[in-house]
């Protein structure tokens, strides 16, 4: 009787541990969530807004943007979700779509209603794509490192007699 209680005080060992993000890879989801709320949310909304109400014939650069703004959104997602494999692609088919519309919004600046400053409301996209790369970059190296150690310890664990 006092073997049950002693097993049923134990606790359960599945074998399975669950990631945790570390300080560094928050801190990066953070700045991207900040840079996002800055230049995709705000500024990105804005341009929208402002092409698809105040100026009709230009409402392709207000598509190209909202398209962009969809893709990082997706992408911001997945990064808070772990799924940094996903979220890279999503980021820089977004990121591109985005600066492509910017620039051109840049080289027809005489006819819009607001004259932009690109530096420092449409380049900060630039920072998210380095961003997405660099989170990328960990999980592939956690990937490996568990890969190998895995492999690791598959190779030095001991074998059984020859005789068993």
């Amino acid at each position: 009787m006092r073997k049950n209680n002693e097993a049923a005080d134990r606790p359960v060992q599945t074998g399975y541990k669950r990631y945790s993000d570390n300080k560094l890879t928050i801190g990066m989801k953070i700045l991207f969530s900040l840079v996002y709320a800055w230049s995709c949310f705000f500024w990105g909304g804005v341009t929208v807004i402002n092409f698809y109400w105040f100026m009709p014939q230009e409402a392709h650069l207000a598509s190209g943007f909202l398209i962009g703004d969809i893709f990082i959104t997706l992408g911001l997602i997945a990064c808070w979700f772990r799924c940094y494999i996903l979220q890279f692609p999503l980021n820089v088919i977004g990121g591109s779509i985005y600066l492509v519309n910017a620039g051109e919004m840049i080289d027809n600046s005489a006819k819009t209603v607001f004259t932009p400053s690109f530096e420092l409301r449409y380049m900060p996209v630039a920072i998210i794509l380095i961003l997405s790369l660099c989170l990328l970059v960990l999980q592939l190296i956690s990937f490996f490192a568990k890969r190998s150690q895995a492999k690791e310890e598959y190779n030095n664990r001991p074998s059984g007699s020859i005789l068993d």
